[in-house]
């Protein structure tokens, strides 16, 4: 039988406004322990799947450090506490990082962004209708090149290894089952 571990001696190794990162002495079910086990706390995560009316997929492309590369991927980024839900958190991102807004909008689910180490989760909105309406507004350290494709398109893109993140992968198979492109 498996039986959830036991922490103790939490202590905080590093923290500021995007991660918290602790280390405990942890006791495993069947009684391993494990010191120092790391527990990184960032926020939830919003990730837009944003179409427009001619069906198109919203994407970005930008640079990411920790791999080295300019990846495809879709918008989004961390669930703010002025943020009224993750879906209001998706249309927020999408407008910031694109321009583009969208009228409806479904919340698809959420999943753990990665449950061995982190606390946080991704929740995934689908945008419909996504329509040009102002001109990205980016943070500092953002560089985004807005590139619009078809369902087809991305899919393609992410067999070729185009896009590397899988929680953004993750949230498209949430969309292409909501559009019914998949069953299961």
């Amino acid at each position: 039988m498996i039986l959830p571990w036991k922490a103790e001696n939490r202590r905080t190794i590093h923290k500021d406004r995007w991660v918290d990162l602790t280390a405990e002495r942890v006791v495993t079910g069947n009684g391993a322990i494990l010191d120092p086990y790391y527990t990184l706390a960032y926020p939830d995560w919003a990730v837009a799947v944003a179409l427009t009316p001619d069906d198109r997929v919203v994407m970005i492309r930008q640079y990411r450090h920790g791999t080295g590369v300019i990846d495809l991927e879709l918008p989004g980024g961390c669930v703010d506490a002025a943020d009224v839900s993750p879906t209001e958190a998706a249309r927020r991102e999408l407008l910031e990082e694109t321009g583009y807004g969208a009228g409806e909008a479904e919340y698809l689910g959420h999943f753990a962004a990665n449950p061995a180490l982190q606390t946080n989760h991704v929740h995934v909105t689908l945008l419909r209708n996504a329509e040009k309406l102002a001109e990205p507004h980016l943070e500092p350290g953002e560089e985004i090149a807005v590139e619009l494709m078809s369902l087809e398109t991305v899919l393609q893109q992410v067999t070729a290894g185009s896009v590397t993140n899988s929680m953004h992968i993750a949230a498209l198979f949430f969309a292409l089952k909501t559009l019914g492109r998949i069953r299961l």
